[in-house]
């Protein structure tokens, strides 16, 4: 039996006027990522409720129901778990997004933030708590020969408590974020950071997007008492050997198939047939954007062409975790950056769009002529990878030395430092300025290295690594069914 766990379940109910709840797919990146990888696989999985409707959901069926989720529309059966507020809430709205997130992401000053109080201590015990309420369902949920998936950051500790109760349990935790070098890390308050370690060394596996973030575990685990080296980037710790894998993932093939790229008709009025350069991510200030607007400003100040042929700018952003004052601050930015540099330049080269639409992103991103991802820091940013698959206009691709995408896509991109506008510029300015022929030829080498990287390559991946047989996945054995090809 295999089973999946995350905090964010693939969809989210709300109670109608009639008080029905109404499922919807959830904003979150990594839980559409991980719907895709249910469906393939067909298998239980097990979520906390978050909305009001989750909520109701959770109570009207205390055994879990059957939804149909990800872009193949099989149905997995989802157990949501209510967790009382004195536990879910300290993890969700403090230390999750105010401290680990943060840390992670090295979003942090030193100066001011972060500071660790009694407030940290007691959200620690309510992580803790956390991690072994989820264990304990995923326990009463399985049978004893039961593989388990952890996705992301916020699972990372519940691997040892199953391992106390299943000493022979086959379990994978994956993260989607990025992971910072010891230094950074060391900012976390000791008693959280070396448990965090040892809870994902508790783990057969621990994967992340790419090599730099498993070797920057690696590094970190290794200063923690107990945890050695044992070649490569396995790690020993209590008995015990954990593989750290870099298992890349770029885009859900099936998804995009199966979605019709949109854009509005007011929108494609404005773009009209000149440049449009792209900025797609989440209202997170990890993606960048203020910068991103200041760089294009710049580049247009350069850019030799006629008032009516000059490139614009979208900045698209997907609302999320709208309750954190950094991503509520972060919103406001763009939108006063974007005024800013309209103001200035006399028109509006800059066009800001808040919306969860995926067609419409999809939309934006087969428009682009420049595909502009700059961010601080990302896990992998796998815009960078559906850019490429449904990009119409041979568009380049300007990226985040920092993004773990940069290490799959670097070679067909245009690498810019974060943190460097004038270098961001220079960049937009070059890729606005190729000639046809040098465009074409990048545009194929970015697409022919983004296409191998697809959900079913990871999910084979992961059953892989912990010796399962991967197999053709459901989706493909229906591709080949239709297409009477093996």
């Amino acid at each position: 039996m295999l089973i999946i766990a995350s905090k964010r379940a693939p969809v989210e109910f709300e109670i109608s006027s009639d008080g029905m709840p109404l499922p919807s797919v959830s904003p979150g990146g990594t839980a559409t990522v991980v719907a895709d990888q249910a469906a393939l696989l067909g298998v239980k999985w097990l979520a906390v409720a978050l909305t009001a409707g989750d909520k109701a959901v959770a109570h009207q069926h205390p055994d879990g129901l059957d939804v149909a989720v990800g872009s193949g529309q099989r149905a997995v059966h989802l157990k949501l778990l209510n967790l009382p507020p004195e536990v879910f809430d300290p993890v969700q709205y403090y230390f999750a997004n105010e401290i680990l997130w943060l840390v992670q992401h090295g979003i942090i000053d030193r100066w001011s933030r972060p500071t660790f109080t009694e407030k940290t201590r007691s959200a620690w015990r309510a992580y803790e708590e956390f991690s072994s309420m989820l264990a304990a369902e995923l326990l009463r949920m399985t049978t004893s020969d039961a593989t388990f998936i952890l996705q992301d950051f916020q699972l990372m500790n519940v691997a040892p408590y199953l391992r106390a109760a299943r000493p022979d349990a086959r379990i994978l935790w994956m993260s989607h974020s990025a992971w910072p070098q010891p230094e950074t890390w060391s900012v976390m308050p000791t008693y959280a950071r070396e448990a965090m370690i040892l809870g994902a060394l508790s783990a057969d596996v621990a994967a992340f997007l790419c090599t730099q973030w498993a070797e920057n575990f690696v590094m970190c685990a290794c200063g923690v008492g107990g945890v050695t080296a044992a070649g490569g980037l396995t790690l020993r710790s209590g008995g015990r050997a954990t593989r750290v894998v870099a298992n890349p993932l770029g885009y859900s093939e099936v998804a995009l198939e199966r979605r019709v790229p949109r854009l509005p008709g007011d929108l494609e009025a404005w773009a009209e047939d000149v440049p449009l350069v792209v900025h797609s991510g989440r209202t997170d200030p990890i993606k960048n954007a203020p910068r991103a607007i200041e760089a294009f400003g710049a580049a247009v100040d350069r850019l030799s062409r006629p008032a009516g042929s000059q490139p614009r700018l979208v900045v698209k952003m997907n609302p999320n975790r709208t309750y954190v004052p950094e991503n509520e601050e972060y919103a406001r930015e763009v939108a006063v950056r974007a005024l800013d540099v309209n103001m200035r330049l006399g028109r509006e080269a800059v066009r800001v769009i808040v919306s969860n639409d995926v067609d419409l992103t999809l939309g934006l991103l087969s428009r682009a002529d420049v595909l502009f991802l700059n961010s601080v820091v990302d896990g992998m940013n796998l815009t960078a990878f559906e850019g490429a698959m449904v990009g119409r206009r041979e568009p380049a691709l300007v990226l985040s030395e920092r993004c773990g995408a940069a290490e799959y896509l670097g070679s067909a991109a245009d690498l810019v430092n974060p943190f460097d506008v004038a270098q961001q510029a220079d960049a937009l300015v070059t890729a606005l300025s190729r000639g046809e022929s040098e465009r074409r030829l990048r545009y194929a080498s970015w697409r022919k290295l983004a296409e191998p990287m697809t959900l079913q390559a990871w999910v084979g991946r992961q059953l892989e690594s912990l010796g399962m047989s991967a197999g053709p996945l459901p989706e493909q054995e229906a591709q080949a069914d239709s297409s009477g090809r093996p």
